[in-house]
């Protein structure tokens, strides 16, 4: 291996060399848009607590103004619940907070949620160094949230609600008339054999086998399977009651889509057998002996050294200044 040449790497390290500063810019102008949020608050505040004989104008903020002199980007949205706010963009934005053991992943809704009764409008947080992955790469971002205000719920009367509710009763009609396409599509599979592929065409799509749950990191739930949105448990109890080759239906758990399922072929493995891996997968591996695991990290070791010096020797490659 030998170095390149400097005209091959220039970009590469002018670039690395204005890192550092485009850092600490990015740093310096989220937390003077931090501190702007701030100190509209206090203003605020101040302004609200003073008797109304005595206040003067009330105090004007401009984020977007804000944002362009520092030359980040402003965005607003609607009045949003919690539920709402957990399947937006922008409460899936997620940082890394650190723990007794390691770093945890914490969305803007997950911040919020507990938080909810005691933050007020304007009051900022902010979360800092989240990674995305896009075409160009790793990409780093900060972003500063606040509200500007909060609802509180209540009862709407029948005439508040009615849109709602209209709305609500004619998505449950489009539900039922969806099942029932589906019923005809499952029906058909049953009584002809027929693929789900040779009905649907490429809308069918094949799942590989998937159990009923699944554990996480500090999370327990539904299987996230390819292809379907949010299953559920009518989605499950409809998959494993299945024979092979028969298909039937089933809503998924936010209702918003009916899916057809068929069972292409069966797990042999008893419940028995099943619930022993399952156990097994729960219960913390028994220490290896201190001598077998010494002896093993050797044997790794020595392994690996001699697998490099073949794998050198036979692309023909030879390491300079070792």
């Amino acid at each position: 291996m030998r170095p390149k040449p400097l005209k091959d790497v220039a970009d590469q390290l002018k670039r690395s060399m204005k890192a550092t500063a485009a850092e600490e810019a990015m740093n310096n102008a989220v937390d003077e848009a931090d501190s702007a949020v701030r100190e509209y608050q206090s203003e605020l505040r101040d302004w609200e607590v003073t008797p109304e004989k005595e206040r003067g104008t009330k105090p004007t903020f401009d984020p977007a103004a804000i944002a362009k002199r520092l030359n980040l980007q402003f965005v607003e949205t609607e009045l949003q619940t919690i539920r709402q706010l957990a399947d937006s963009p922008t409460g899936k934005i997620t940082h890394y907070v650190r723990t007794q053991t390691n770093f945890a992943p914490e969305s803007v809704v997950q911040y919020v949620a507990p938080r909810f009764s005691q933050l007020q409008p304007f009051e900022s947080f902010t979360f800092r160094d989240i990674f995305s992955a896009n075409e160009k790469g790793l990409q780093r971002s900060t972003n500063v949230f606040w509200s500007v205000e909060k609802v509180e719920a209540k009862i709407p009367t029948f005439e508040e609600a009615k849109p709602d509710i209209e709305k609500y009763w004619k998505y449950q009609q489009a539900v039922e008339l969806a099942k029932g396409d589906a019923e005809k599509a499952a029906a058909e599979v049953n009584s002809s054999g027929k693929k789900l592929s040779e009905i649907f065409g490429d809308k069918a799509i094949p799942t590989g086998q998937f159990p009923w749950f699944s554990a996480g990191l500090g999370s327990f739930g539904y299987f996230d399977i390819p292809g379907v949105s949010k299953p559920g448990e009518e989605f499950m109890s409809t998959a494993f009651s299945l024979q092979p080759g028969k298909a039937g239906i089933a809503v998924n758990n936010d209702r918003s889509q009916v899916y057809v399922i068929r069972l292409t072929s069966d797990d042999t493995r008893s419940t028995t057998d099943m619930m022993k891996q399952f156990a097994e997968s729960l219960t913390p591996q028994k220490p290896y002996p201190q001598s077998l695991d010494s002896v093993s990290t050797n044997y790794l070791r020595r392994s690996f050294s001699e697998w490099q010096d073949q794998f050198l020797q036979t692309q023909k490659i030879e390491w300079l200044n070792r």
